[in-house]
């Protein structure tokens, strides 16, 4: 029953938003984790979490919490640690979580070590909108941005639980079609630990 309410919550918001919230490749998830300590997911569902990280945040806990799931990202306090944050592909959904990320940077970094705190950005660009410009704090955080070109990078698509006849290749993964953006804001902890380049 538990899996049906979650199936069921996630086709019906995929059929209202026409589409299912993308994910970062298992390879790249992999190296994130080797390079910089990622071990939480913050944008995921038990239908496409990373099977490489330890721990995931997502939409809906009521019936996500069964699997794991550490709740909503805007409601989840970010202390200490490594996180990769892949938030909607929408401009407030990255605006509110950038600007969650800030502030937690900000509260983490006179605390030192033991707080060392980081999160890699996968975002869409936006036209005007550049995160340590227009994010109030993030820029003194901003310790990297790297922009990965059109066609030369994919996602994967939500669809993994869905039995679709594809011989075996993974039917949900597609080429992006736009600039995406690595964004790597750490506090001055993590940046010594775990340096961005």
């Amino acid at each position: 029953a538990r899996v049906f309410c979650v199936v069921r919550r996630y086709m019906t918001l995929a059929d209202l938003k026409s589409g299912t919230q993308a994910a970062l490749p298992d390879a790249t998830f992999a190296l994130l984790r080797a390079e910089f300590g990622v071990t939480h997911e913050l944008f995921a569902s038990p239908l496409n979490r990373s099977r490489h990280l330890d721990h995931f945040g997502s939409l809906f806990p009521d019936v996500d919490g069964f699997f794991g799931s550490t709740g909503s990202f805007f409601d989840f306090e970010l202390r200490a640690g490594s996180y990769e944050a892949n938030p909607p592909f929408d401009r407030a959904s990255c605006e509110l979580a950038f600007a969650h990320a800030a502030a937690a940077l900000a509260r983490t970094n006179p605390l030192g070590a033991r707080h060392a705190l980081s999160v890699v950005f996968v975002v869409p660009t936006f036209a005007g909108f550049d995160p340590p410009r227009d994010v109030p704090g993030l820029a003194r955080f901003a310790r990297a941005l790297e922009e990965l070109r059109p066609r030369e990078h994919g996602f994967r698509m939500g669809l993994q639980h869905q039995k679709t006849g594809a011989g075996g290749r993974d039917p949900g993964s597609r080429q992006a079609r736009d600039v995406t953006c690595v964004h790597v804001p750490q506090n001055d902890a993590t940046a010594r630990r775990w340096r961005a380049t």
